[in-house]
C-alpha cells in the first residue's frame, strides 16, 4: 500500500513523510489494515491526509510488486535451516492445525515461497478493489492534538468510503492437541531451540486469566529470577535465554501456555530435564507468598509503564473496539491482580497447566552433537 499512490511514487511518499516527522508504518494480516503515525502535532493531519490517499488511492506498481516479493523470498530462503523458524512454525502447526488456505493456517516456509512466487500484482490490486474500505474502521488519537479537528478530517475523509463487502470477524477456535515431541535435525548449527506449550480454553476475562497471568510471570516470565531462568539459566548454565509466556483471546475461549530456550544442542536432554522438574515442582509445592508480592509488584509496574506510552495505549483503545471494551477492563484486571492469593494462583496453575499434556519441538545439530546425559539426582 505504501509503495505507491496515483500521484506519488515510494520516494515521493518516503520524503513527504520525512518533511512531516512523521514515522510510519502500514501494516495487516489475515483481514485487517492497519496505519501507525508518530508525529507532531501541528504536523498530525497533513501526516493524515497522506496515510488517508496510501490506503484510498495505492497504485500497486508492478515493479515495486516484484521488488517486495524477491526480498520476502529471499527472507524466506535465509530461514530454511535456522532453528528458531523451523521449531517456530512445526510448533504452531501442530498446536493450531488450521487446513490449508485459512487464513489463520500456518504455512511451511516451502509453502510461502510457492505462493509467493504464483502471486501476481492483479491479483492483490483485485482483492483491494473487492474488500478494502473504512466501513469498519476506527481511528485512536492519543497525545497533544486538537480533538475537534482530527474528527472533522476523519468525517470528511472516510465518511463515504465503503466495504464492497460486510466485514466478518475471524472467529479462532481452541484445538485439543494429543501431546507430540518432535526433533528437527538443523546440521552446522550452533545453538538448539526449545519450544514447549499446551492449549488452554480461556478467555481474557475469565476469572483464571489474572492467576495464570501471575503464574506464568512467576515461572519464567517477566523477570530474570524468574524459576526457569534461575534454574535453567543461572544455576544449571544450560540455556542462553529462557522463558515463559500465557495469552489468551478476547472473544473466543483460545489461550495457551508456551516455554522457549536457545541452548548449545548437547544439553538438550538436560534441558528436558530441567523443564520437566520446574514445571512439577510449581504445581506440586506452588508459589511462595513472596513470590507473589515479587510478581505483582512487577506486573503491575510494566502495566503503569505500558500505558505511560501514547503508542500503546492508541492500540488498545483501538482493540477495545473490535472488543467491545472501555478502559475499565484494565482497572479490572489490575484489581484482580491485586487481590490475587497464594491460593488462587496454585489453583489456577494446577487447574490449567498438566505436564502431560505439555508438547515440545526442538531443532538442532543434534546427530553432530550428541546429547550429554542429564546428571543423576538423588
Amino acid at each position: 500500500l505504501d509503495k505507491g499512490t496515483r500521484t506519488k511514487t515510494r520516494q515521493q511518499i518516503r520524503e513527504e513523510f520525512d518533511r512531516l516527522r512523521a514515522n510510519v508504518s502500514v501494516a495487516g494480516a489475515g483481514n485487517n489494515i492497519q496505519a501507525s503515525i508518530t508525529t507532531t502535532r501541528d504536523n498530525l493531519i497533513p501526516a493524515l491526509r497522506l496515510v488517508a490517499e496510501i490506503l484510498k488511492e495505492p497504485s500497486f506498481p508492478a515493479n515495486e510488486f516484484d521488488e517486495l516479493r524477491r526480498q520476502q523470498i529471499a527472507g524466506l530462503e535465509a530461514q530454511r535451516s535456522e532453528p528458531a523458524a523451523l521449531a517456530s512454525i512445526t510448533f504452531a502447526r501442530r498446536m493450531s492445525p488450521y487446513p490449508a488456505g485459512h487464513p489463520l493456517a500456518t504455512a511451511t516456509i516451502e509453502e510461502e515461497i510457492a505462493s509467493l512466487n504464483a502471486m501476481t500484482v492483479e491479483q492483490v490490486r483485485g482483492i483491494y478493489t473487492e474488500l478494502v474500505g473504512a466501513s469498519y474502521g476506527d481511528l485512536a488519537v492519543v497525545g497533544d492534538f486538537d480533538r475537534a479537528a482530527v474528527e472533522a478530517w476523519a468525517k470528511e475523509t472516510f465518511e463515504g468510503w465503503r466495504n464492497p463487502k460486510p466485514f466478518s470477524r475471524m472467529v479462532r477456535r481452541h484445538f485439543d492437541v494429543a501431546q507430540f515431541n518432535e526433533s528437527i535435525e538443523t546440521p552446522d548449527k550452533a545453538n538448539a531451540v526449545f519450544i514447549a506449550g499446551q492449549n488452554i480454553r480461556i478467555r481474557d476475562d475469565s476469572p483464571d486469566y489474572a492467576a495464570l497471568s501471575i503464574g506464568n510471570f512467576i515461572l519464567g516470565g517477566g523477570f530474570l529470577n524468574s524459576r526457569l531462568a534461575t534454574r535453567i539459566r543461572q544455576r544449571d548454565g544450560i540455556s542462553y535465554g529462557v522463558g515463559s509466556g500465557f495469552s489468551a483471546w478476547a472473544l473466543d475461549s483460545v489461550g495457551s501456555f508456551s516455554a522457549n530456550a536457545i541452548y548449545a544442542p548437547e544439553n538438550v536432554l538436560r534441558l528436558e530435564t530441567a523443564f520437566g522438574e520446574e514445571i512439577g515442582r510449581i504445581l506440586r509445592d506452588g508459589i511462595t507468598a513472596e513470590e507473589l508480592e515479587a510478581a505483582r509488584t512487577a506486573w503491575l509496574q510494566q502495566r503503569v509503564q505500558m500505558r505511560a506510552n501514547d503508542g500503546q495505549v492508541a492500540v488498545m483503545l483501538s482493540s477495545q473496539v473490535t472488543n467491545n471494551r472501555t478502559m475499565a477492563y484494565e482497572q479490572q484486571l489490575d484489581d484482580r491482580v491485586r487481590a490475587l492469593t497464594v491460593d488462587q494462583v496454585n489453583a489456577a496453575m494446577r487447574r490449567h497447566i498438566n505436564l502431560a499434556r505439555i508438547s515440545t519441538v526442538k531443532a538442532g545439530d543434534f546427530k553432530n552433537k550428541p546429547p550429554v546425559a542429564p546428571p543423576t539426582r538423588p
